[in-house]
């Protein structure tokens, strides 16, 4: 069994750039001690992101209490420090690193199937949707088999930044038709989708350009949940948003390259599916404590919030209901089969094959 990790060629400059001055050091990206299999993993989220606090640190901590009974460890890289979250899908397929999150937002038009879980209106309890979805990005499930399969990564854990609002700056946005026109920062894929049904216009912004963008009136506003607003910085900029709009969900995976899992043992693998598991609920935890903890933030900052009840939900409905149906269909007309994975999802939410 292989248990060392290189950089290889074709790697991403940044990361190659680390491993060169890794080795340089005297150190190596990964490797063998006493027989012990190390993985490298790069995280995408800072310790003090919800996900980083709640996913990256428990899964981390589990594992180095758990793992050298079993011959494994973990060699971890903060966030950044081996590149960007856009280039992670080709980090982990090269196995320039073995471990890293997936965020498919980023990456629309390389793993679309993947995206499948920021889709609005799958399931109520995103918690325990995010589980069962990430099912089907596992051997055997519909999307790895038809995606990820060929990009040589499989998922361990994922969740779902979910229940998604429209947060402005100076309109109060009580139906989509107050979206009109609007330029909304988007994070990309299927929240272009979102945004577009909602009749404004979606525009893609690296994270450290959303606070001048919406300081200044570049955007109107921007789609994302509570939490966001205080990790920007924004509150002060924010003076509107929706309440109960569930504009869909903020996908992400913690992935491992296939092979990588493939040369690890049973009881290796067991140590990384139960720290997987605690992750995915500690991530659960630490989402509902910021976004509840952002919205009092920004009702004592004055933010009003515009419920989606009784009232305006048939027009918000309306709005959203062709989303599901224009995704499969764009799909398959370039024969990626959008359909099937959606009816797989909707079978393994309703109580199907998990």
């Amino acid at each position: 069994m292989r248990t060392h990790t290189r950089i290889r060629r074709g790697a991403p400059v940044a990361a190659l750039a680390v491993g060169l001055a890794l080795i340089a050091s005297g150190c190596t990206a990964a490797g063998e001690k006493d027989g012990t299999v190390t993985l490298v993993m790069a995280d995408g989220f800072s310790a003090k992101h919800p996900v980083g606090k709640g996913g990256s640190q428990v899964f981390l901590e589990y594992i180095r209490e758990h793992g050298p009974a079993v011959g494994l460890e973990l060699d971890y890289y903060g966030a950044g420090q081996l590149g960007s979250q856009a280039d992670m899908l080709n980090l982990v397929r090269t196995r320039a690193v073995d471990i890293g999150y997936l965020v498919p937002s980023y990456l629309a038009n390389e793993v679309p199937l993947t995206g499948i879980g920021d889709l609005p209106g799958l399931a109520e309890d995103t918690c325990e949707a995010s589980d069962i979805i990430a099912g089907t990005m596992r051997p055997g499930g519909f999307v790895y088999e038809n995606e990820l399969h060929a990009r040589n990564i499989q998922v361990l854990w994922g969740g779902l930044i979910a229940d998604l609002e429209v947060i402005t700056s100076t309109q109060q946005i009580t139906t989509p038709d107050d979206l009109h026109g609007l330029l909304i920062r988007s994070a990309g894929g299927i929240s272009d989708r979102v945004i577009y049904g909602l009749g404004a216009a979606p525009v893609q912004l690296p994270s450290g350009d959303i606070y001048e963008a919406v300081a200044r009136g570049t955007v109107a506003g921007l789609t994302t949940s509570p939490y966001v607003i205080n990790a920007y910085g924004l509150v002060d900029e924010i003076g509107y948003s929706t309440a109960g709009a569930n504009l869909g969900a903020t996908s992400f995976y913690l992935t491992i390259n296939h092979e990588a899992w493939e040369e690890l043992d049973e009881a290796q693998q067991a140590v990384l599916v139960e720290a997987s598991a605690l992750a995915h609920d500690g991530t659960c935890e630490t989402l509902a404590e910021a976004n509840a903890g952002a919205t009092g933030t920004l009702e004592d900052a004055g933010v009003v919030f515009t419920p989606v009840d009784d009232s305006n939900r048939a027009q918000w409905s309306g709005a959203l209901e062709n989303i599901r149906e224009s995704w499969v269909s764009d799909l398959e007309s370039v024969g990626i089969p959008a359909g099937d994975a959606l009816a797989d999802v909707e079978q393994r939410l309703t109580g199907g094959d998990r």
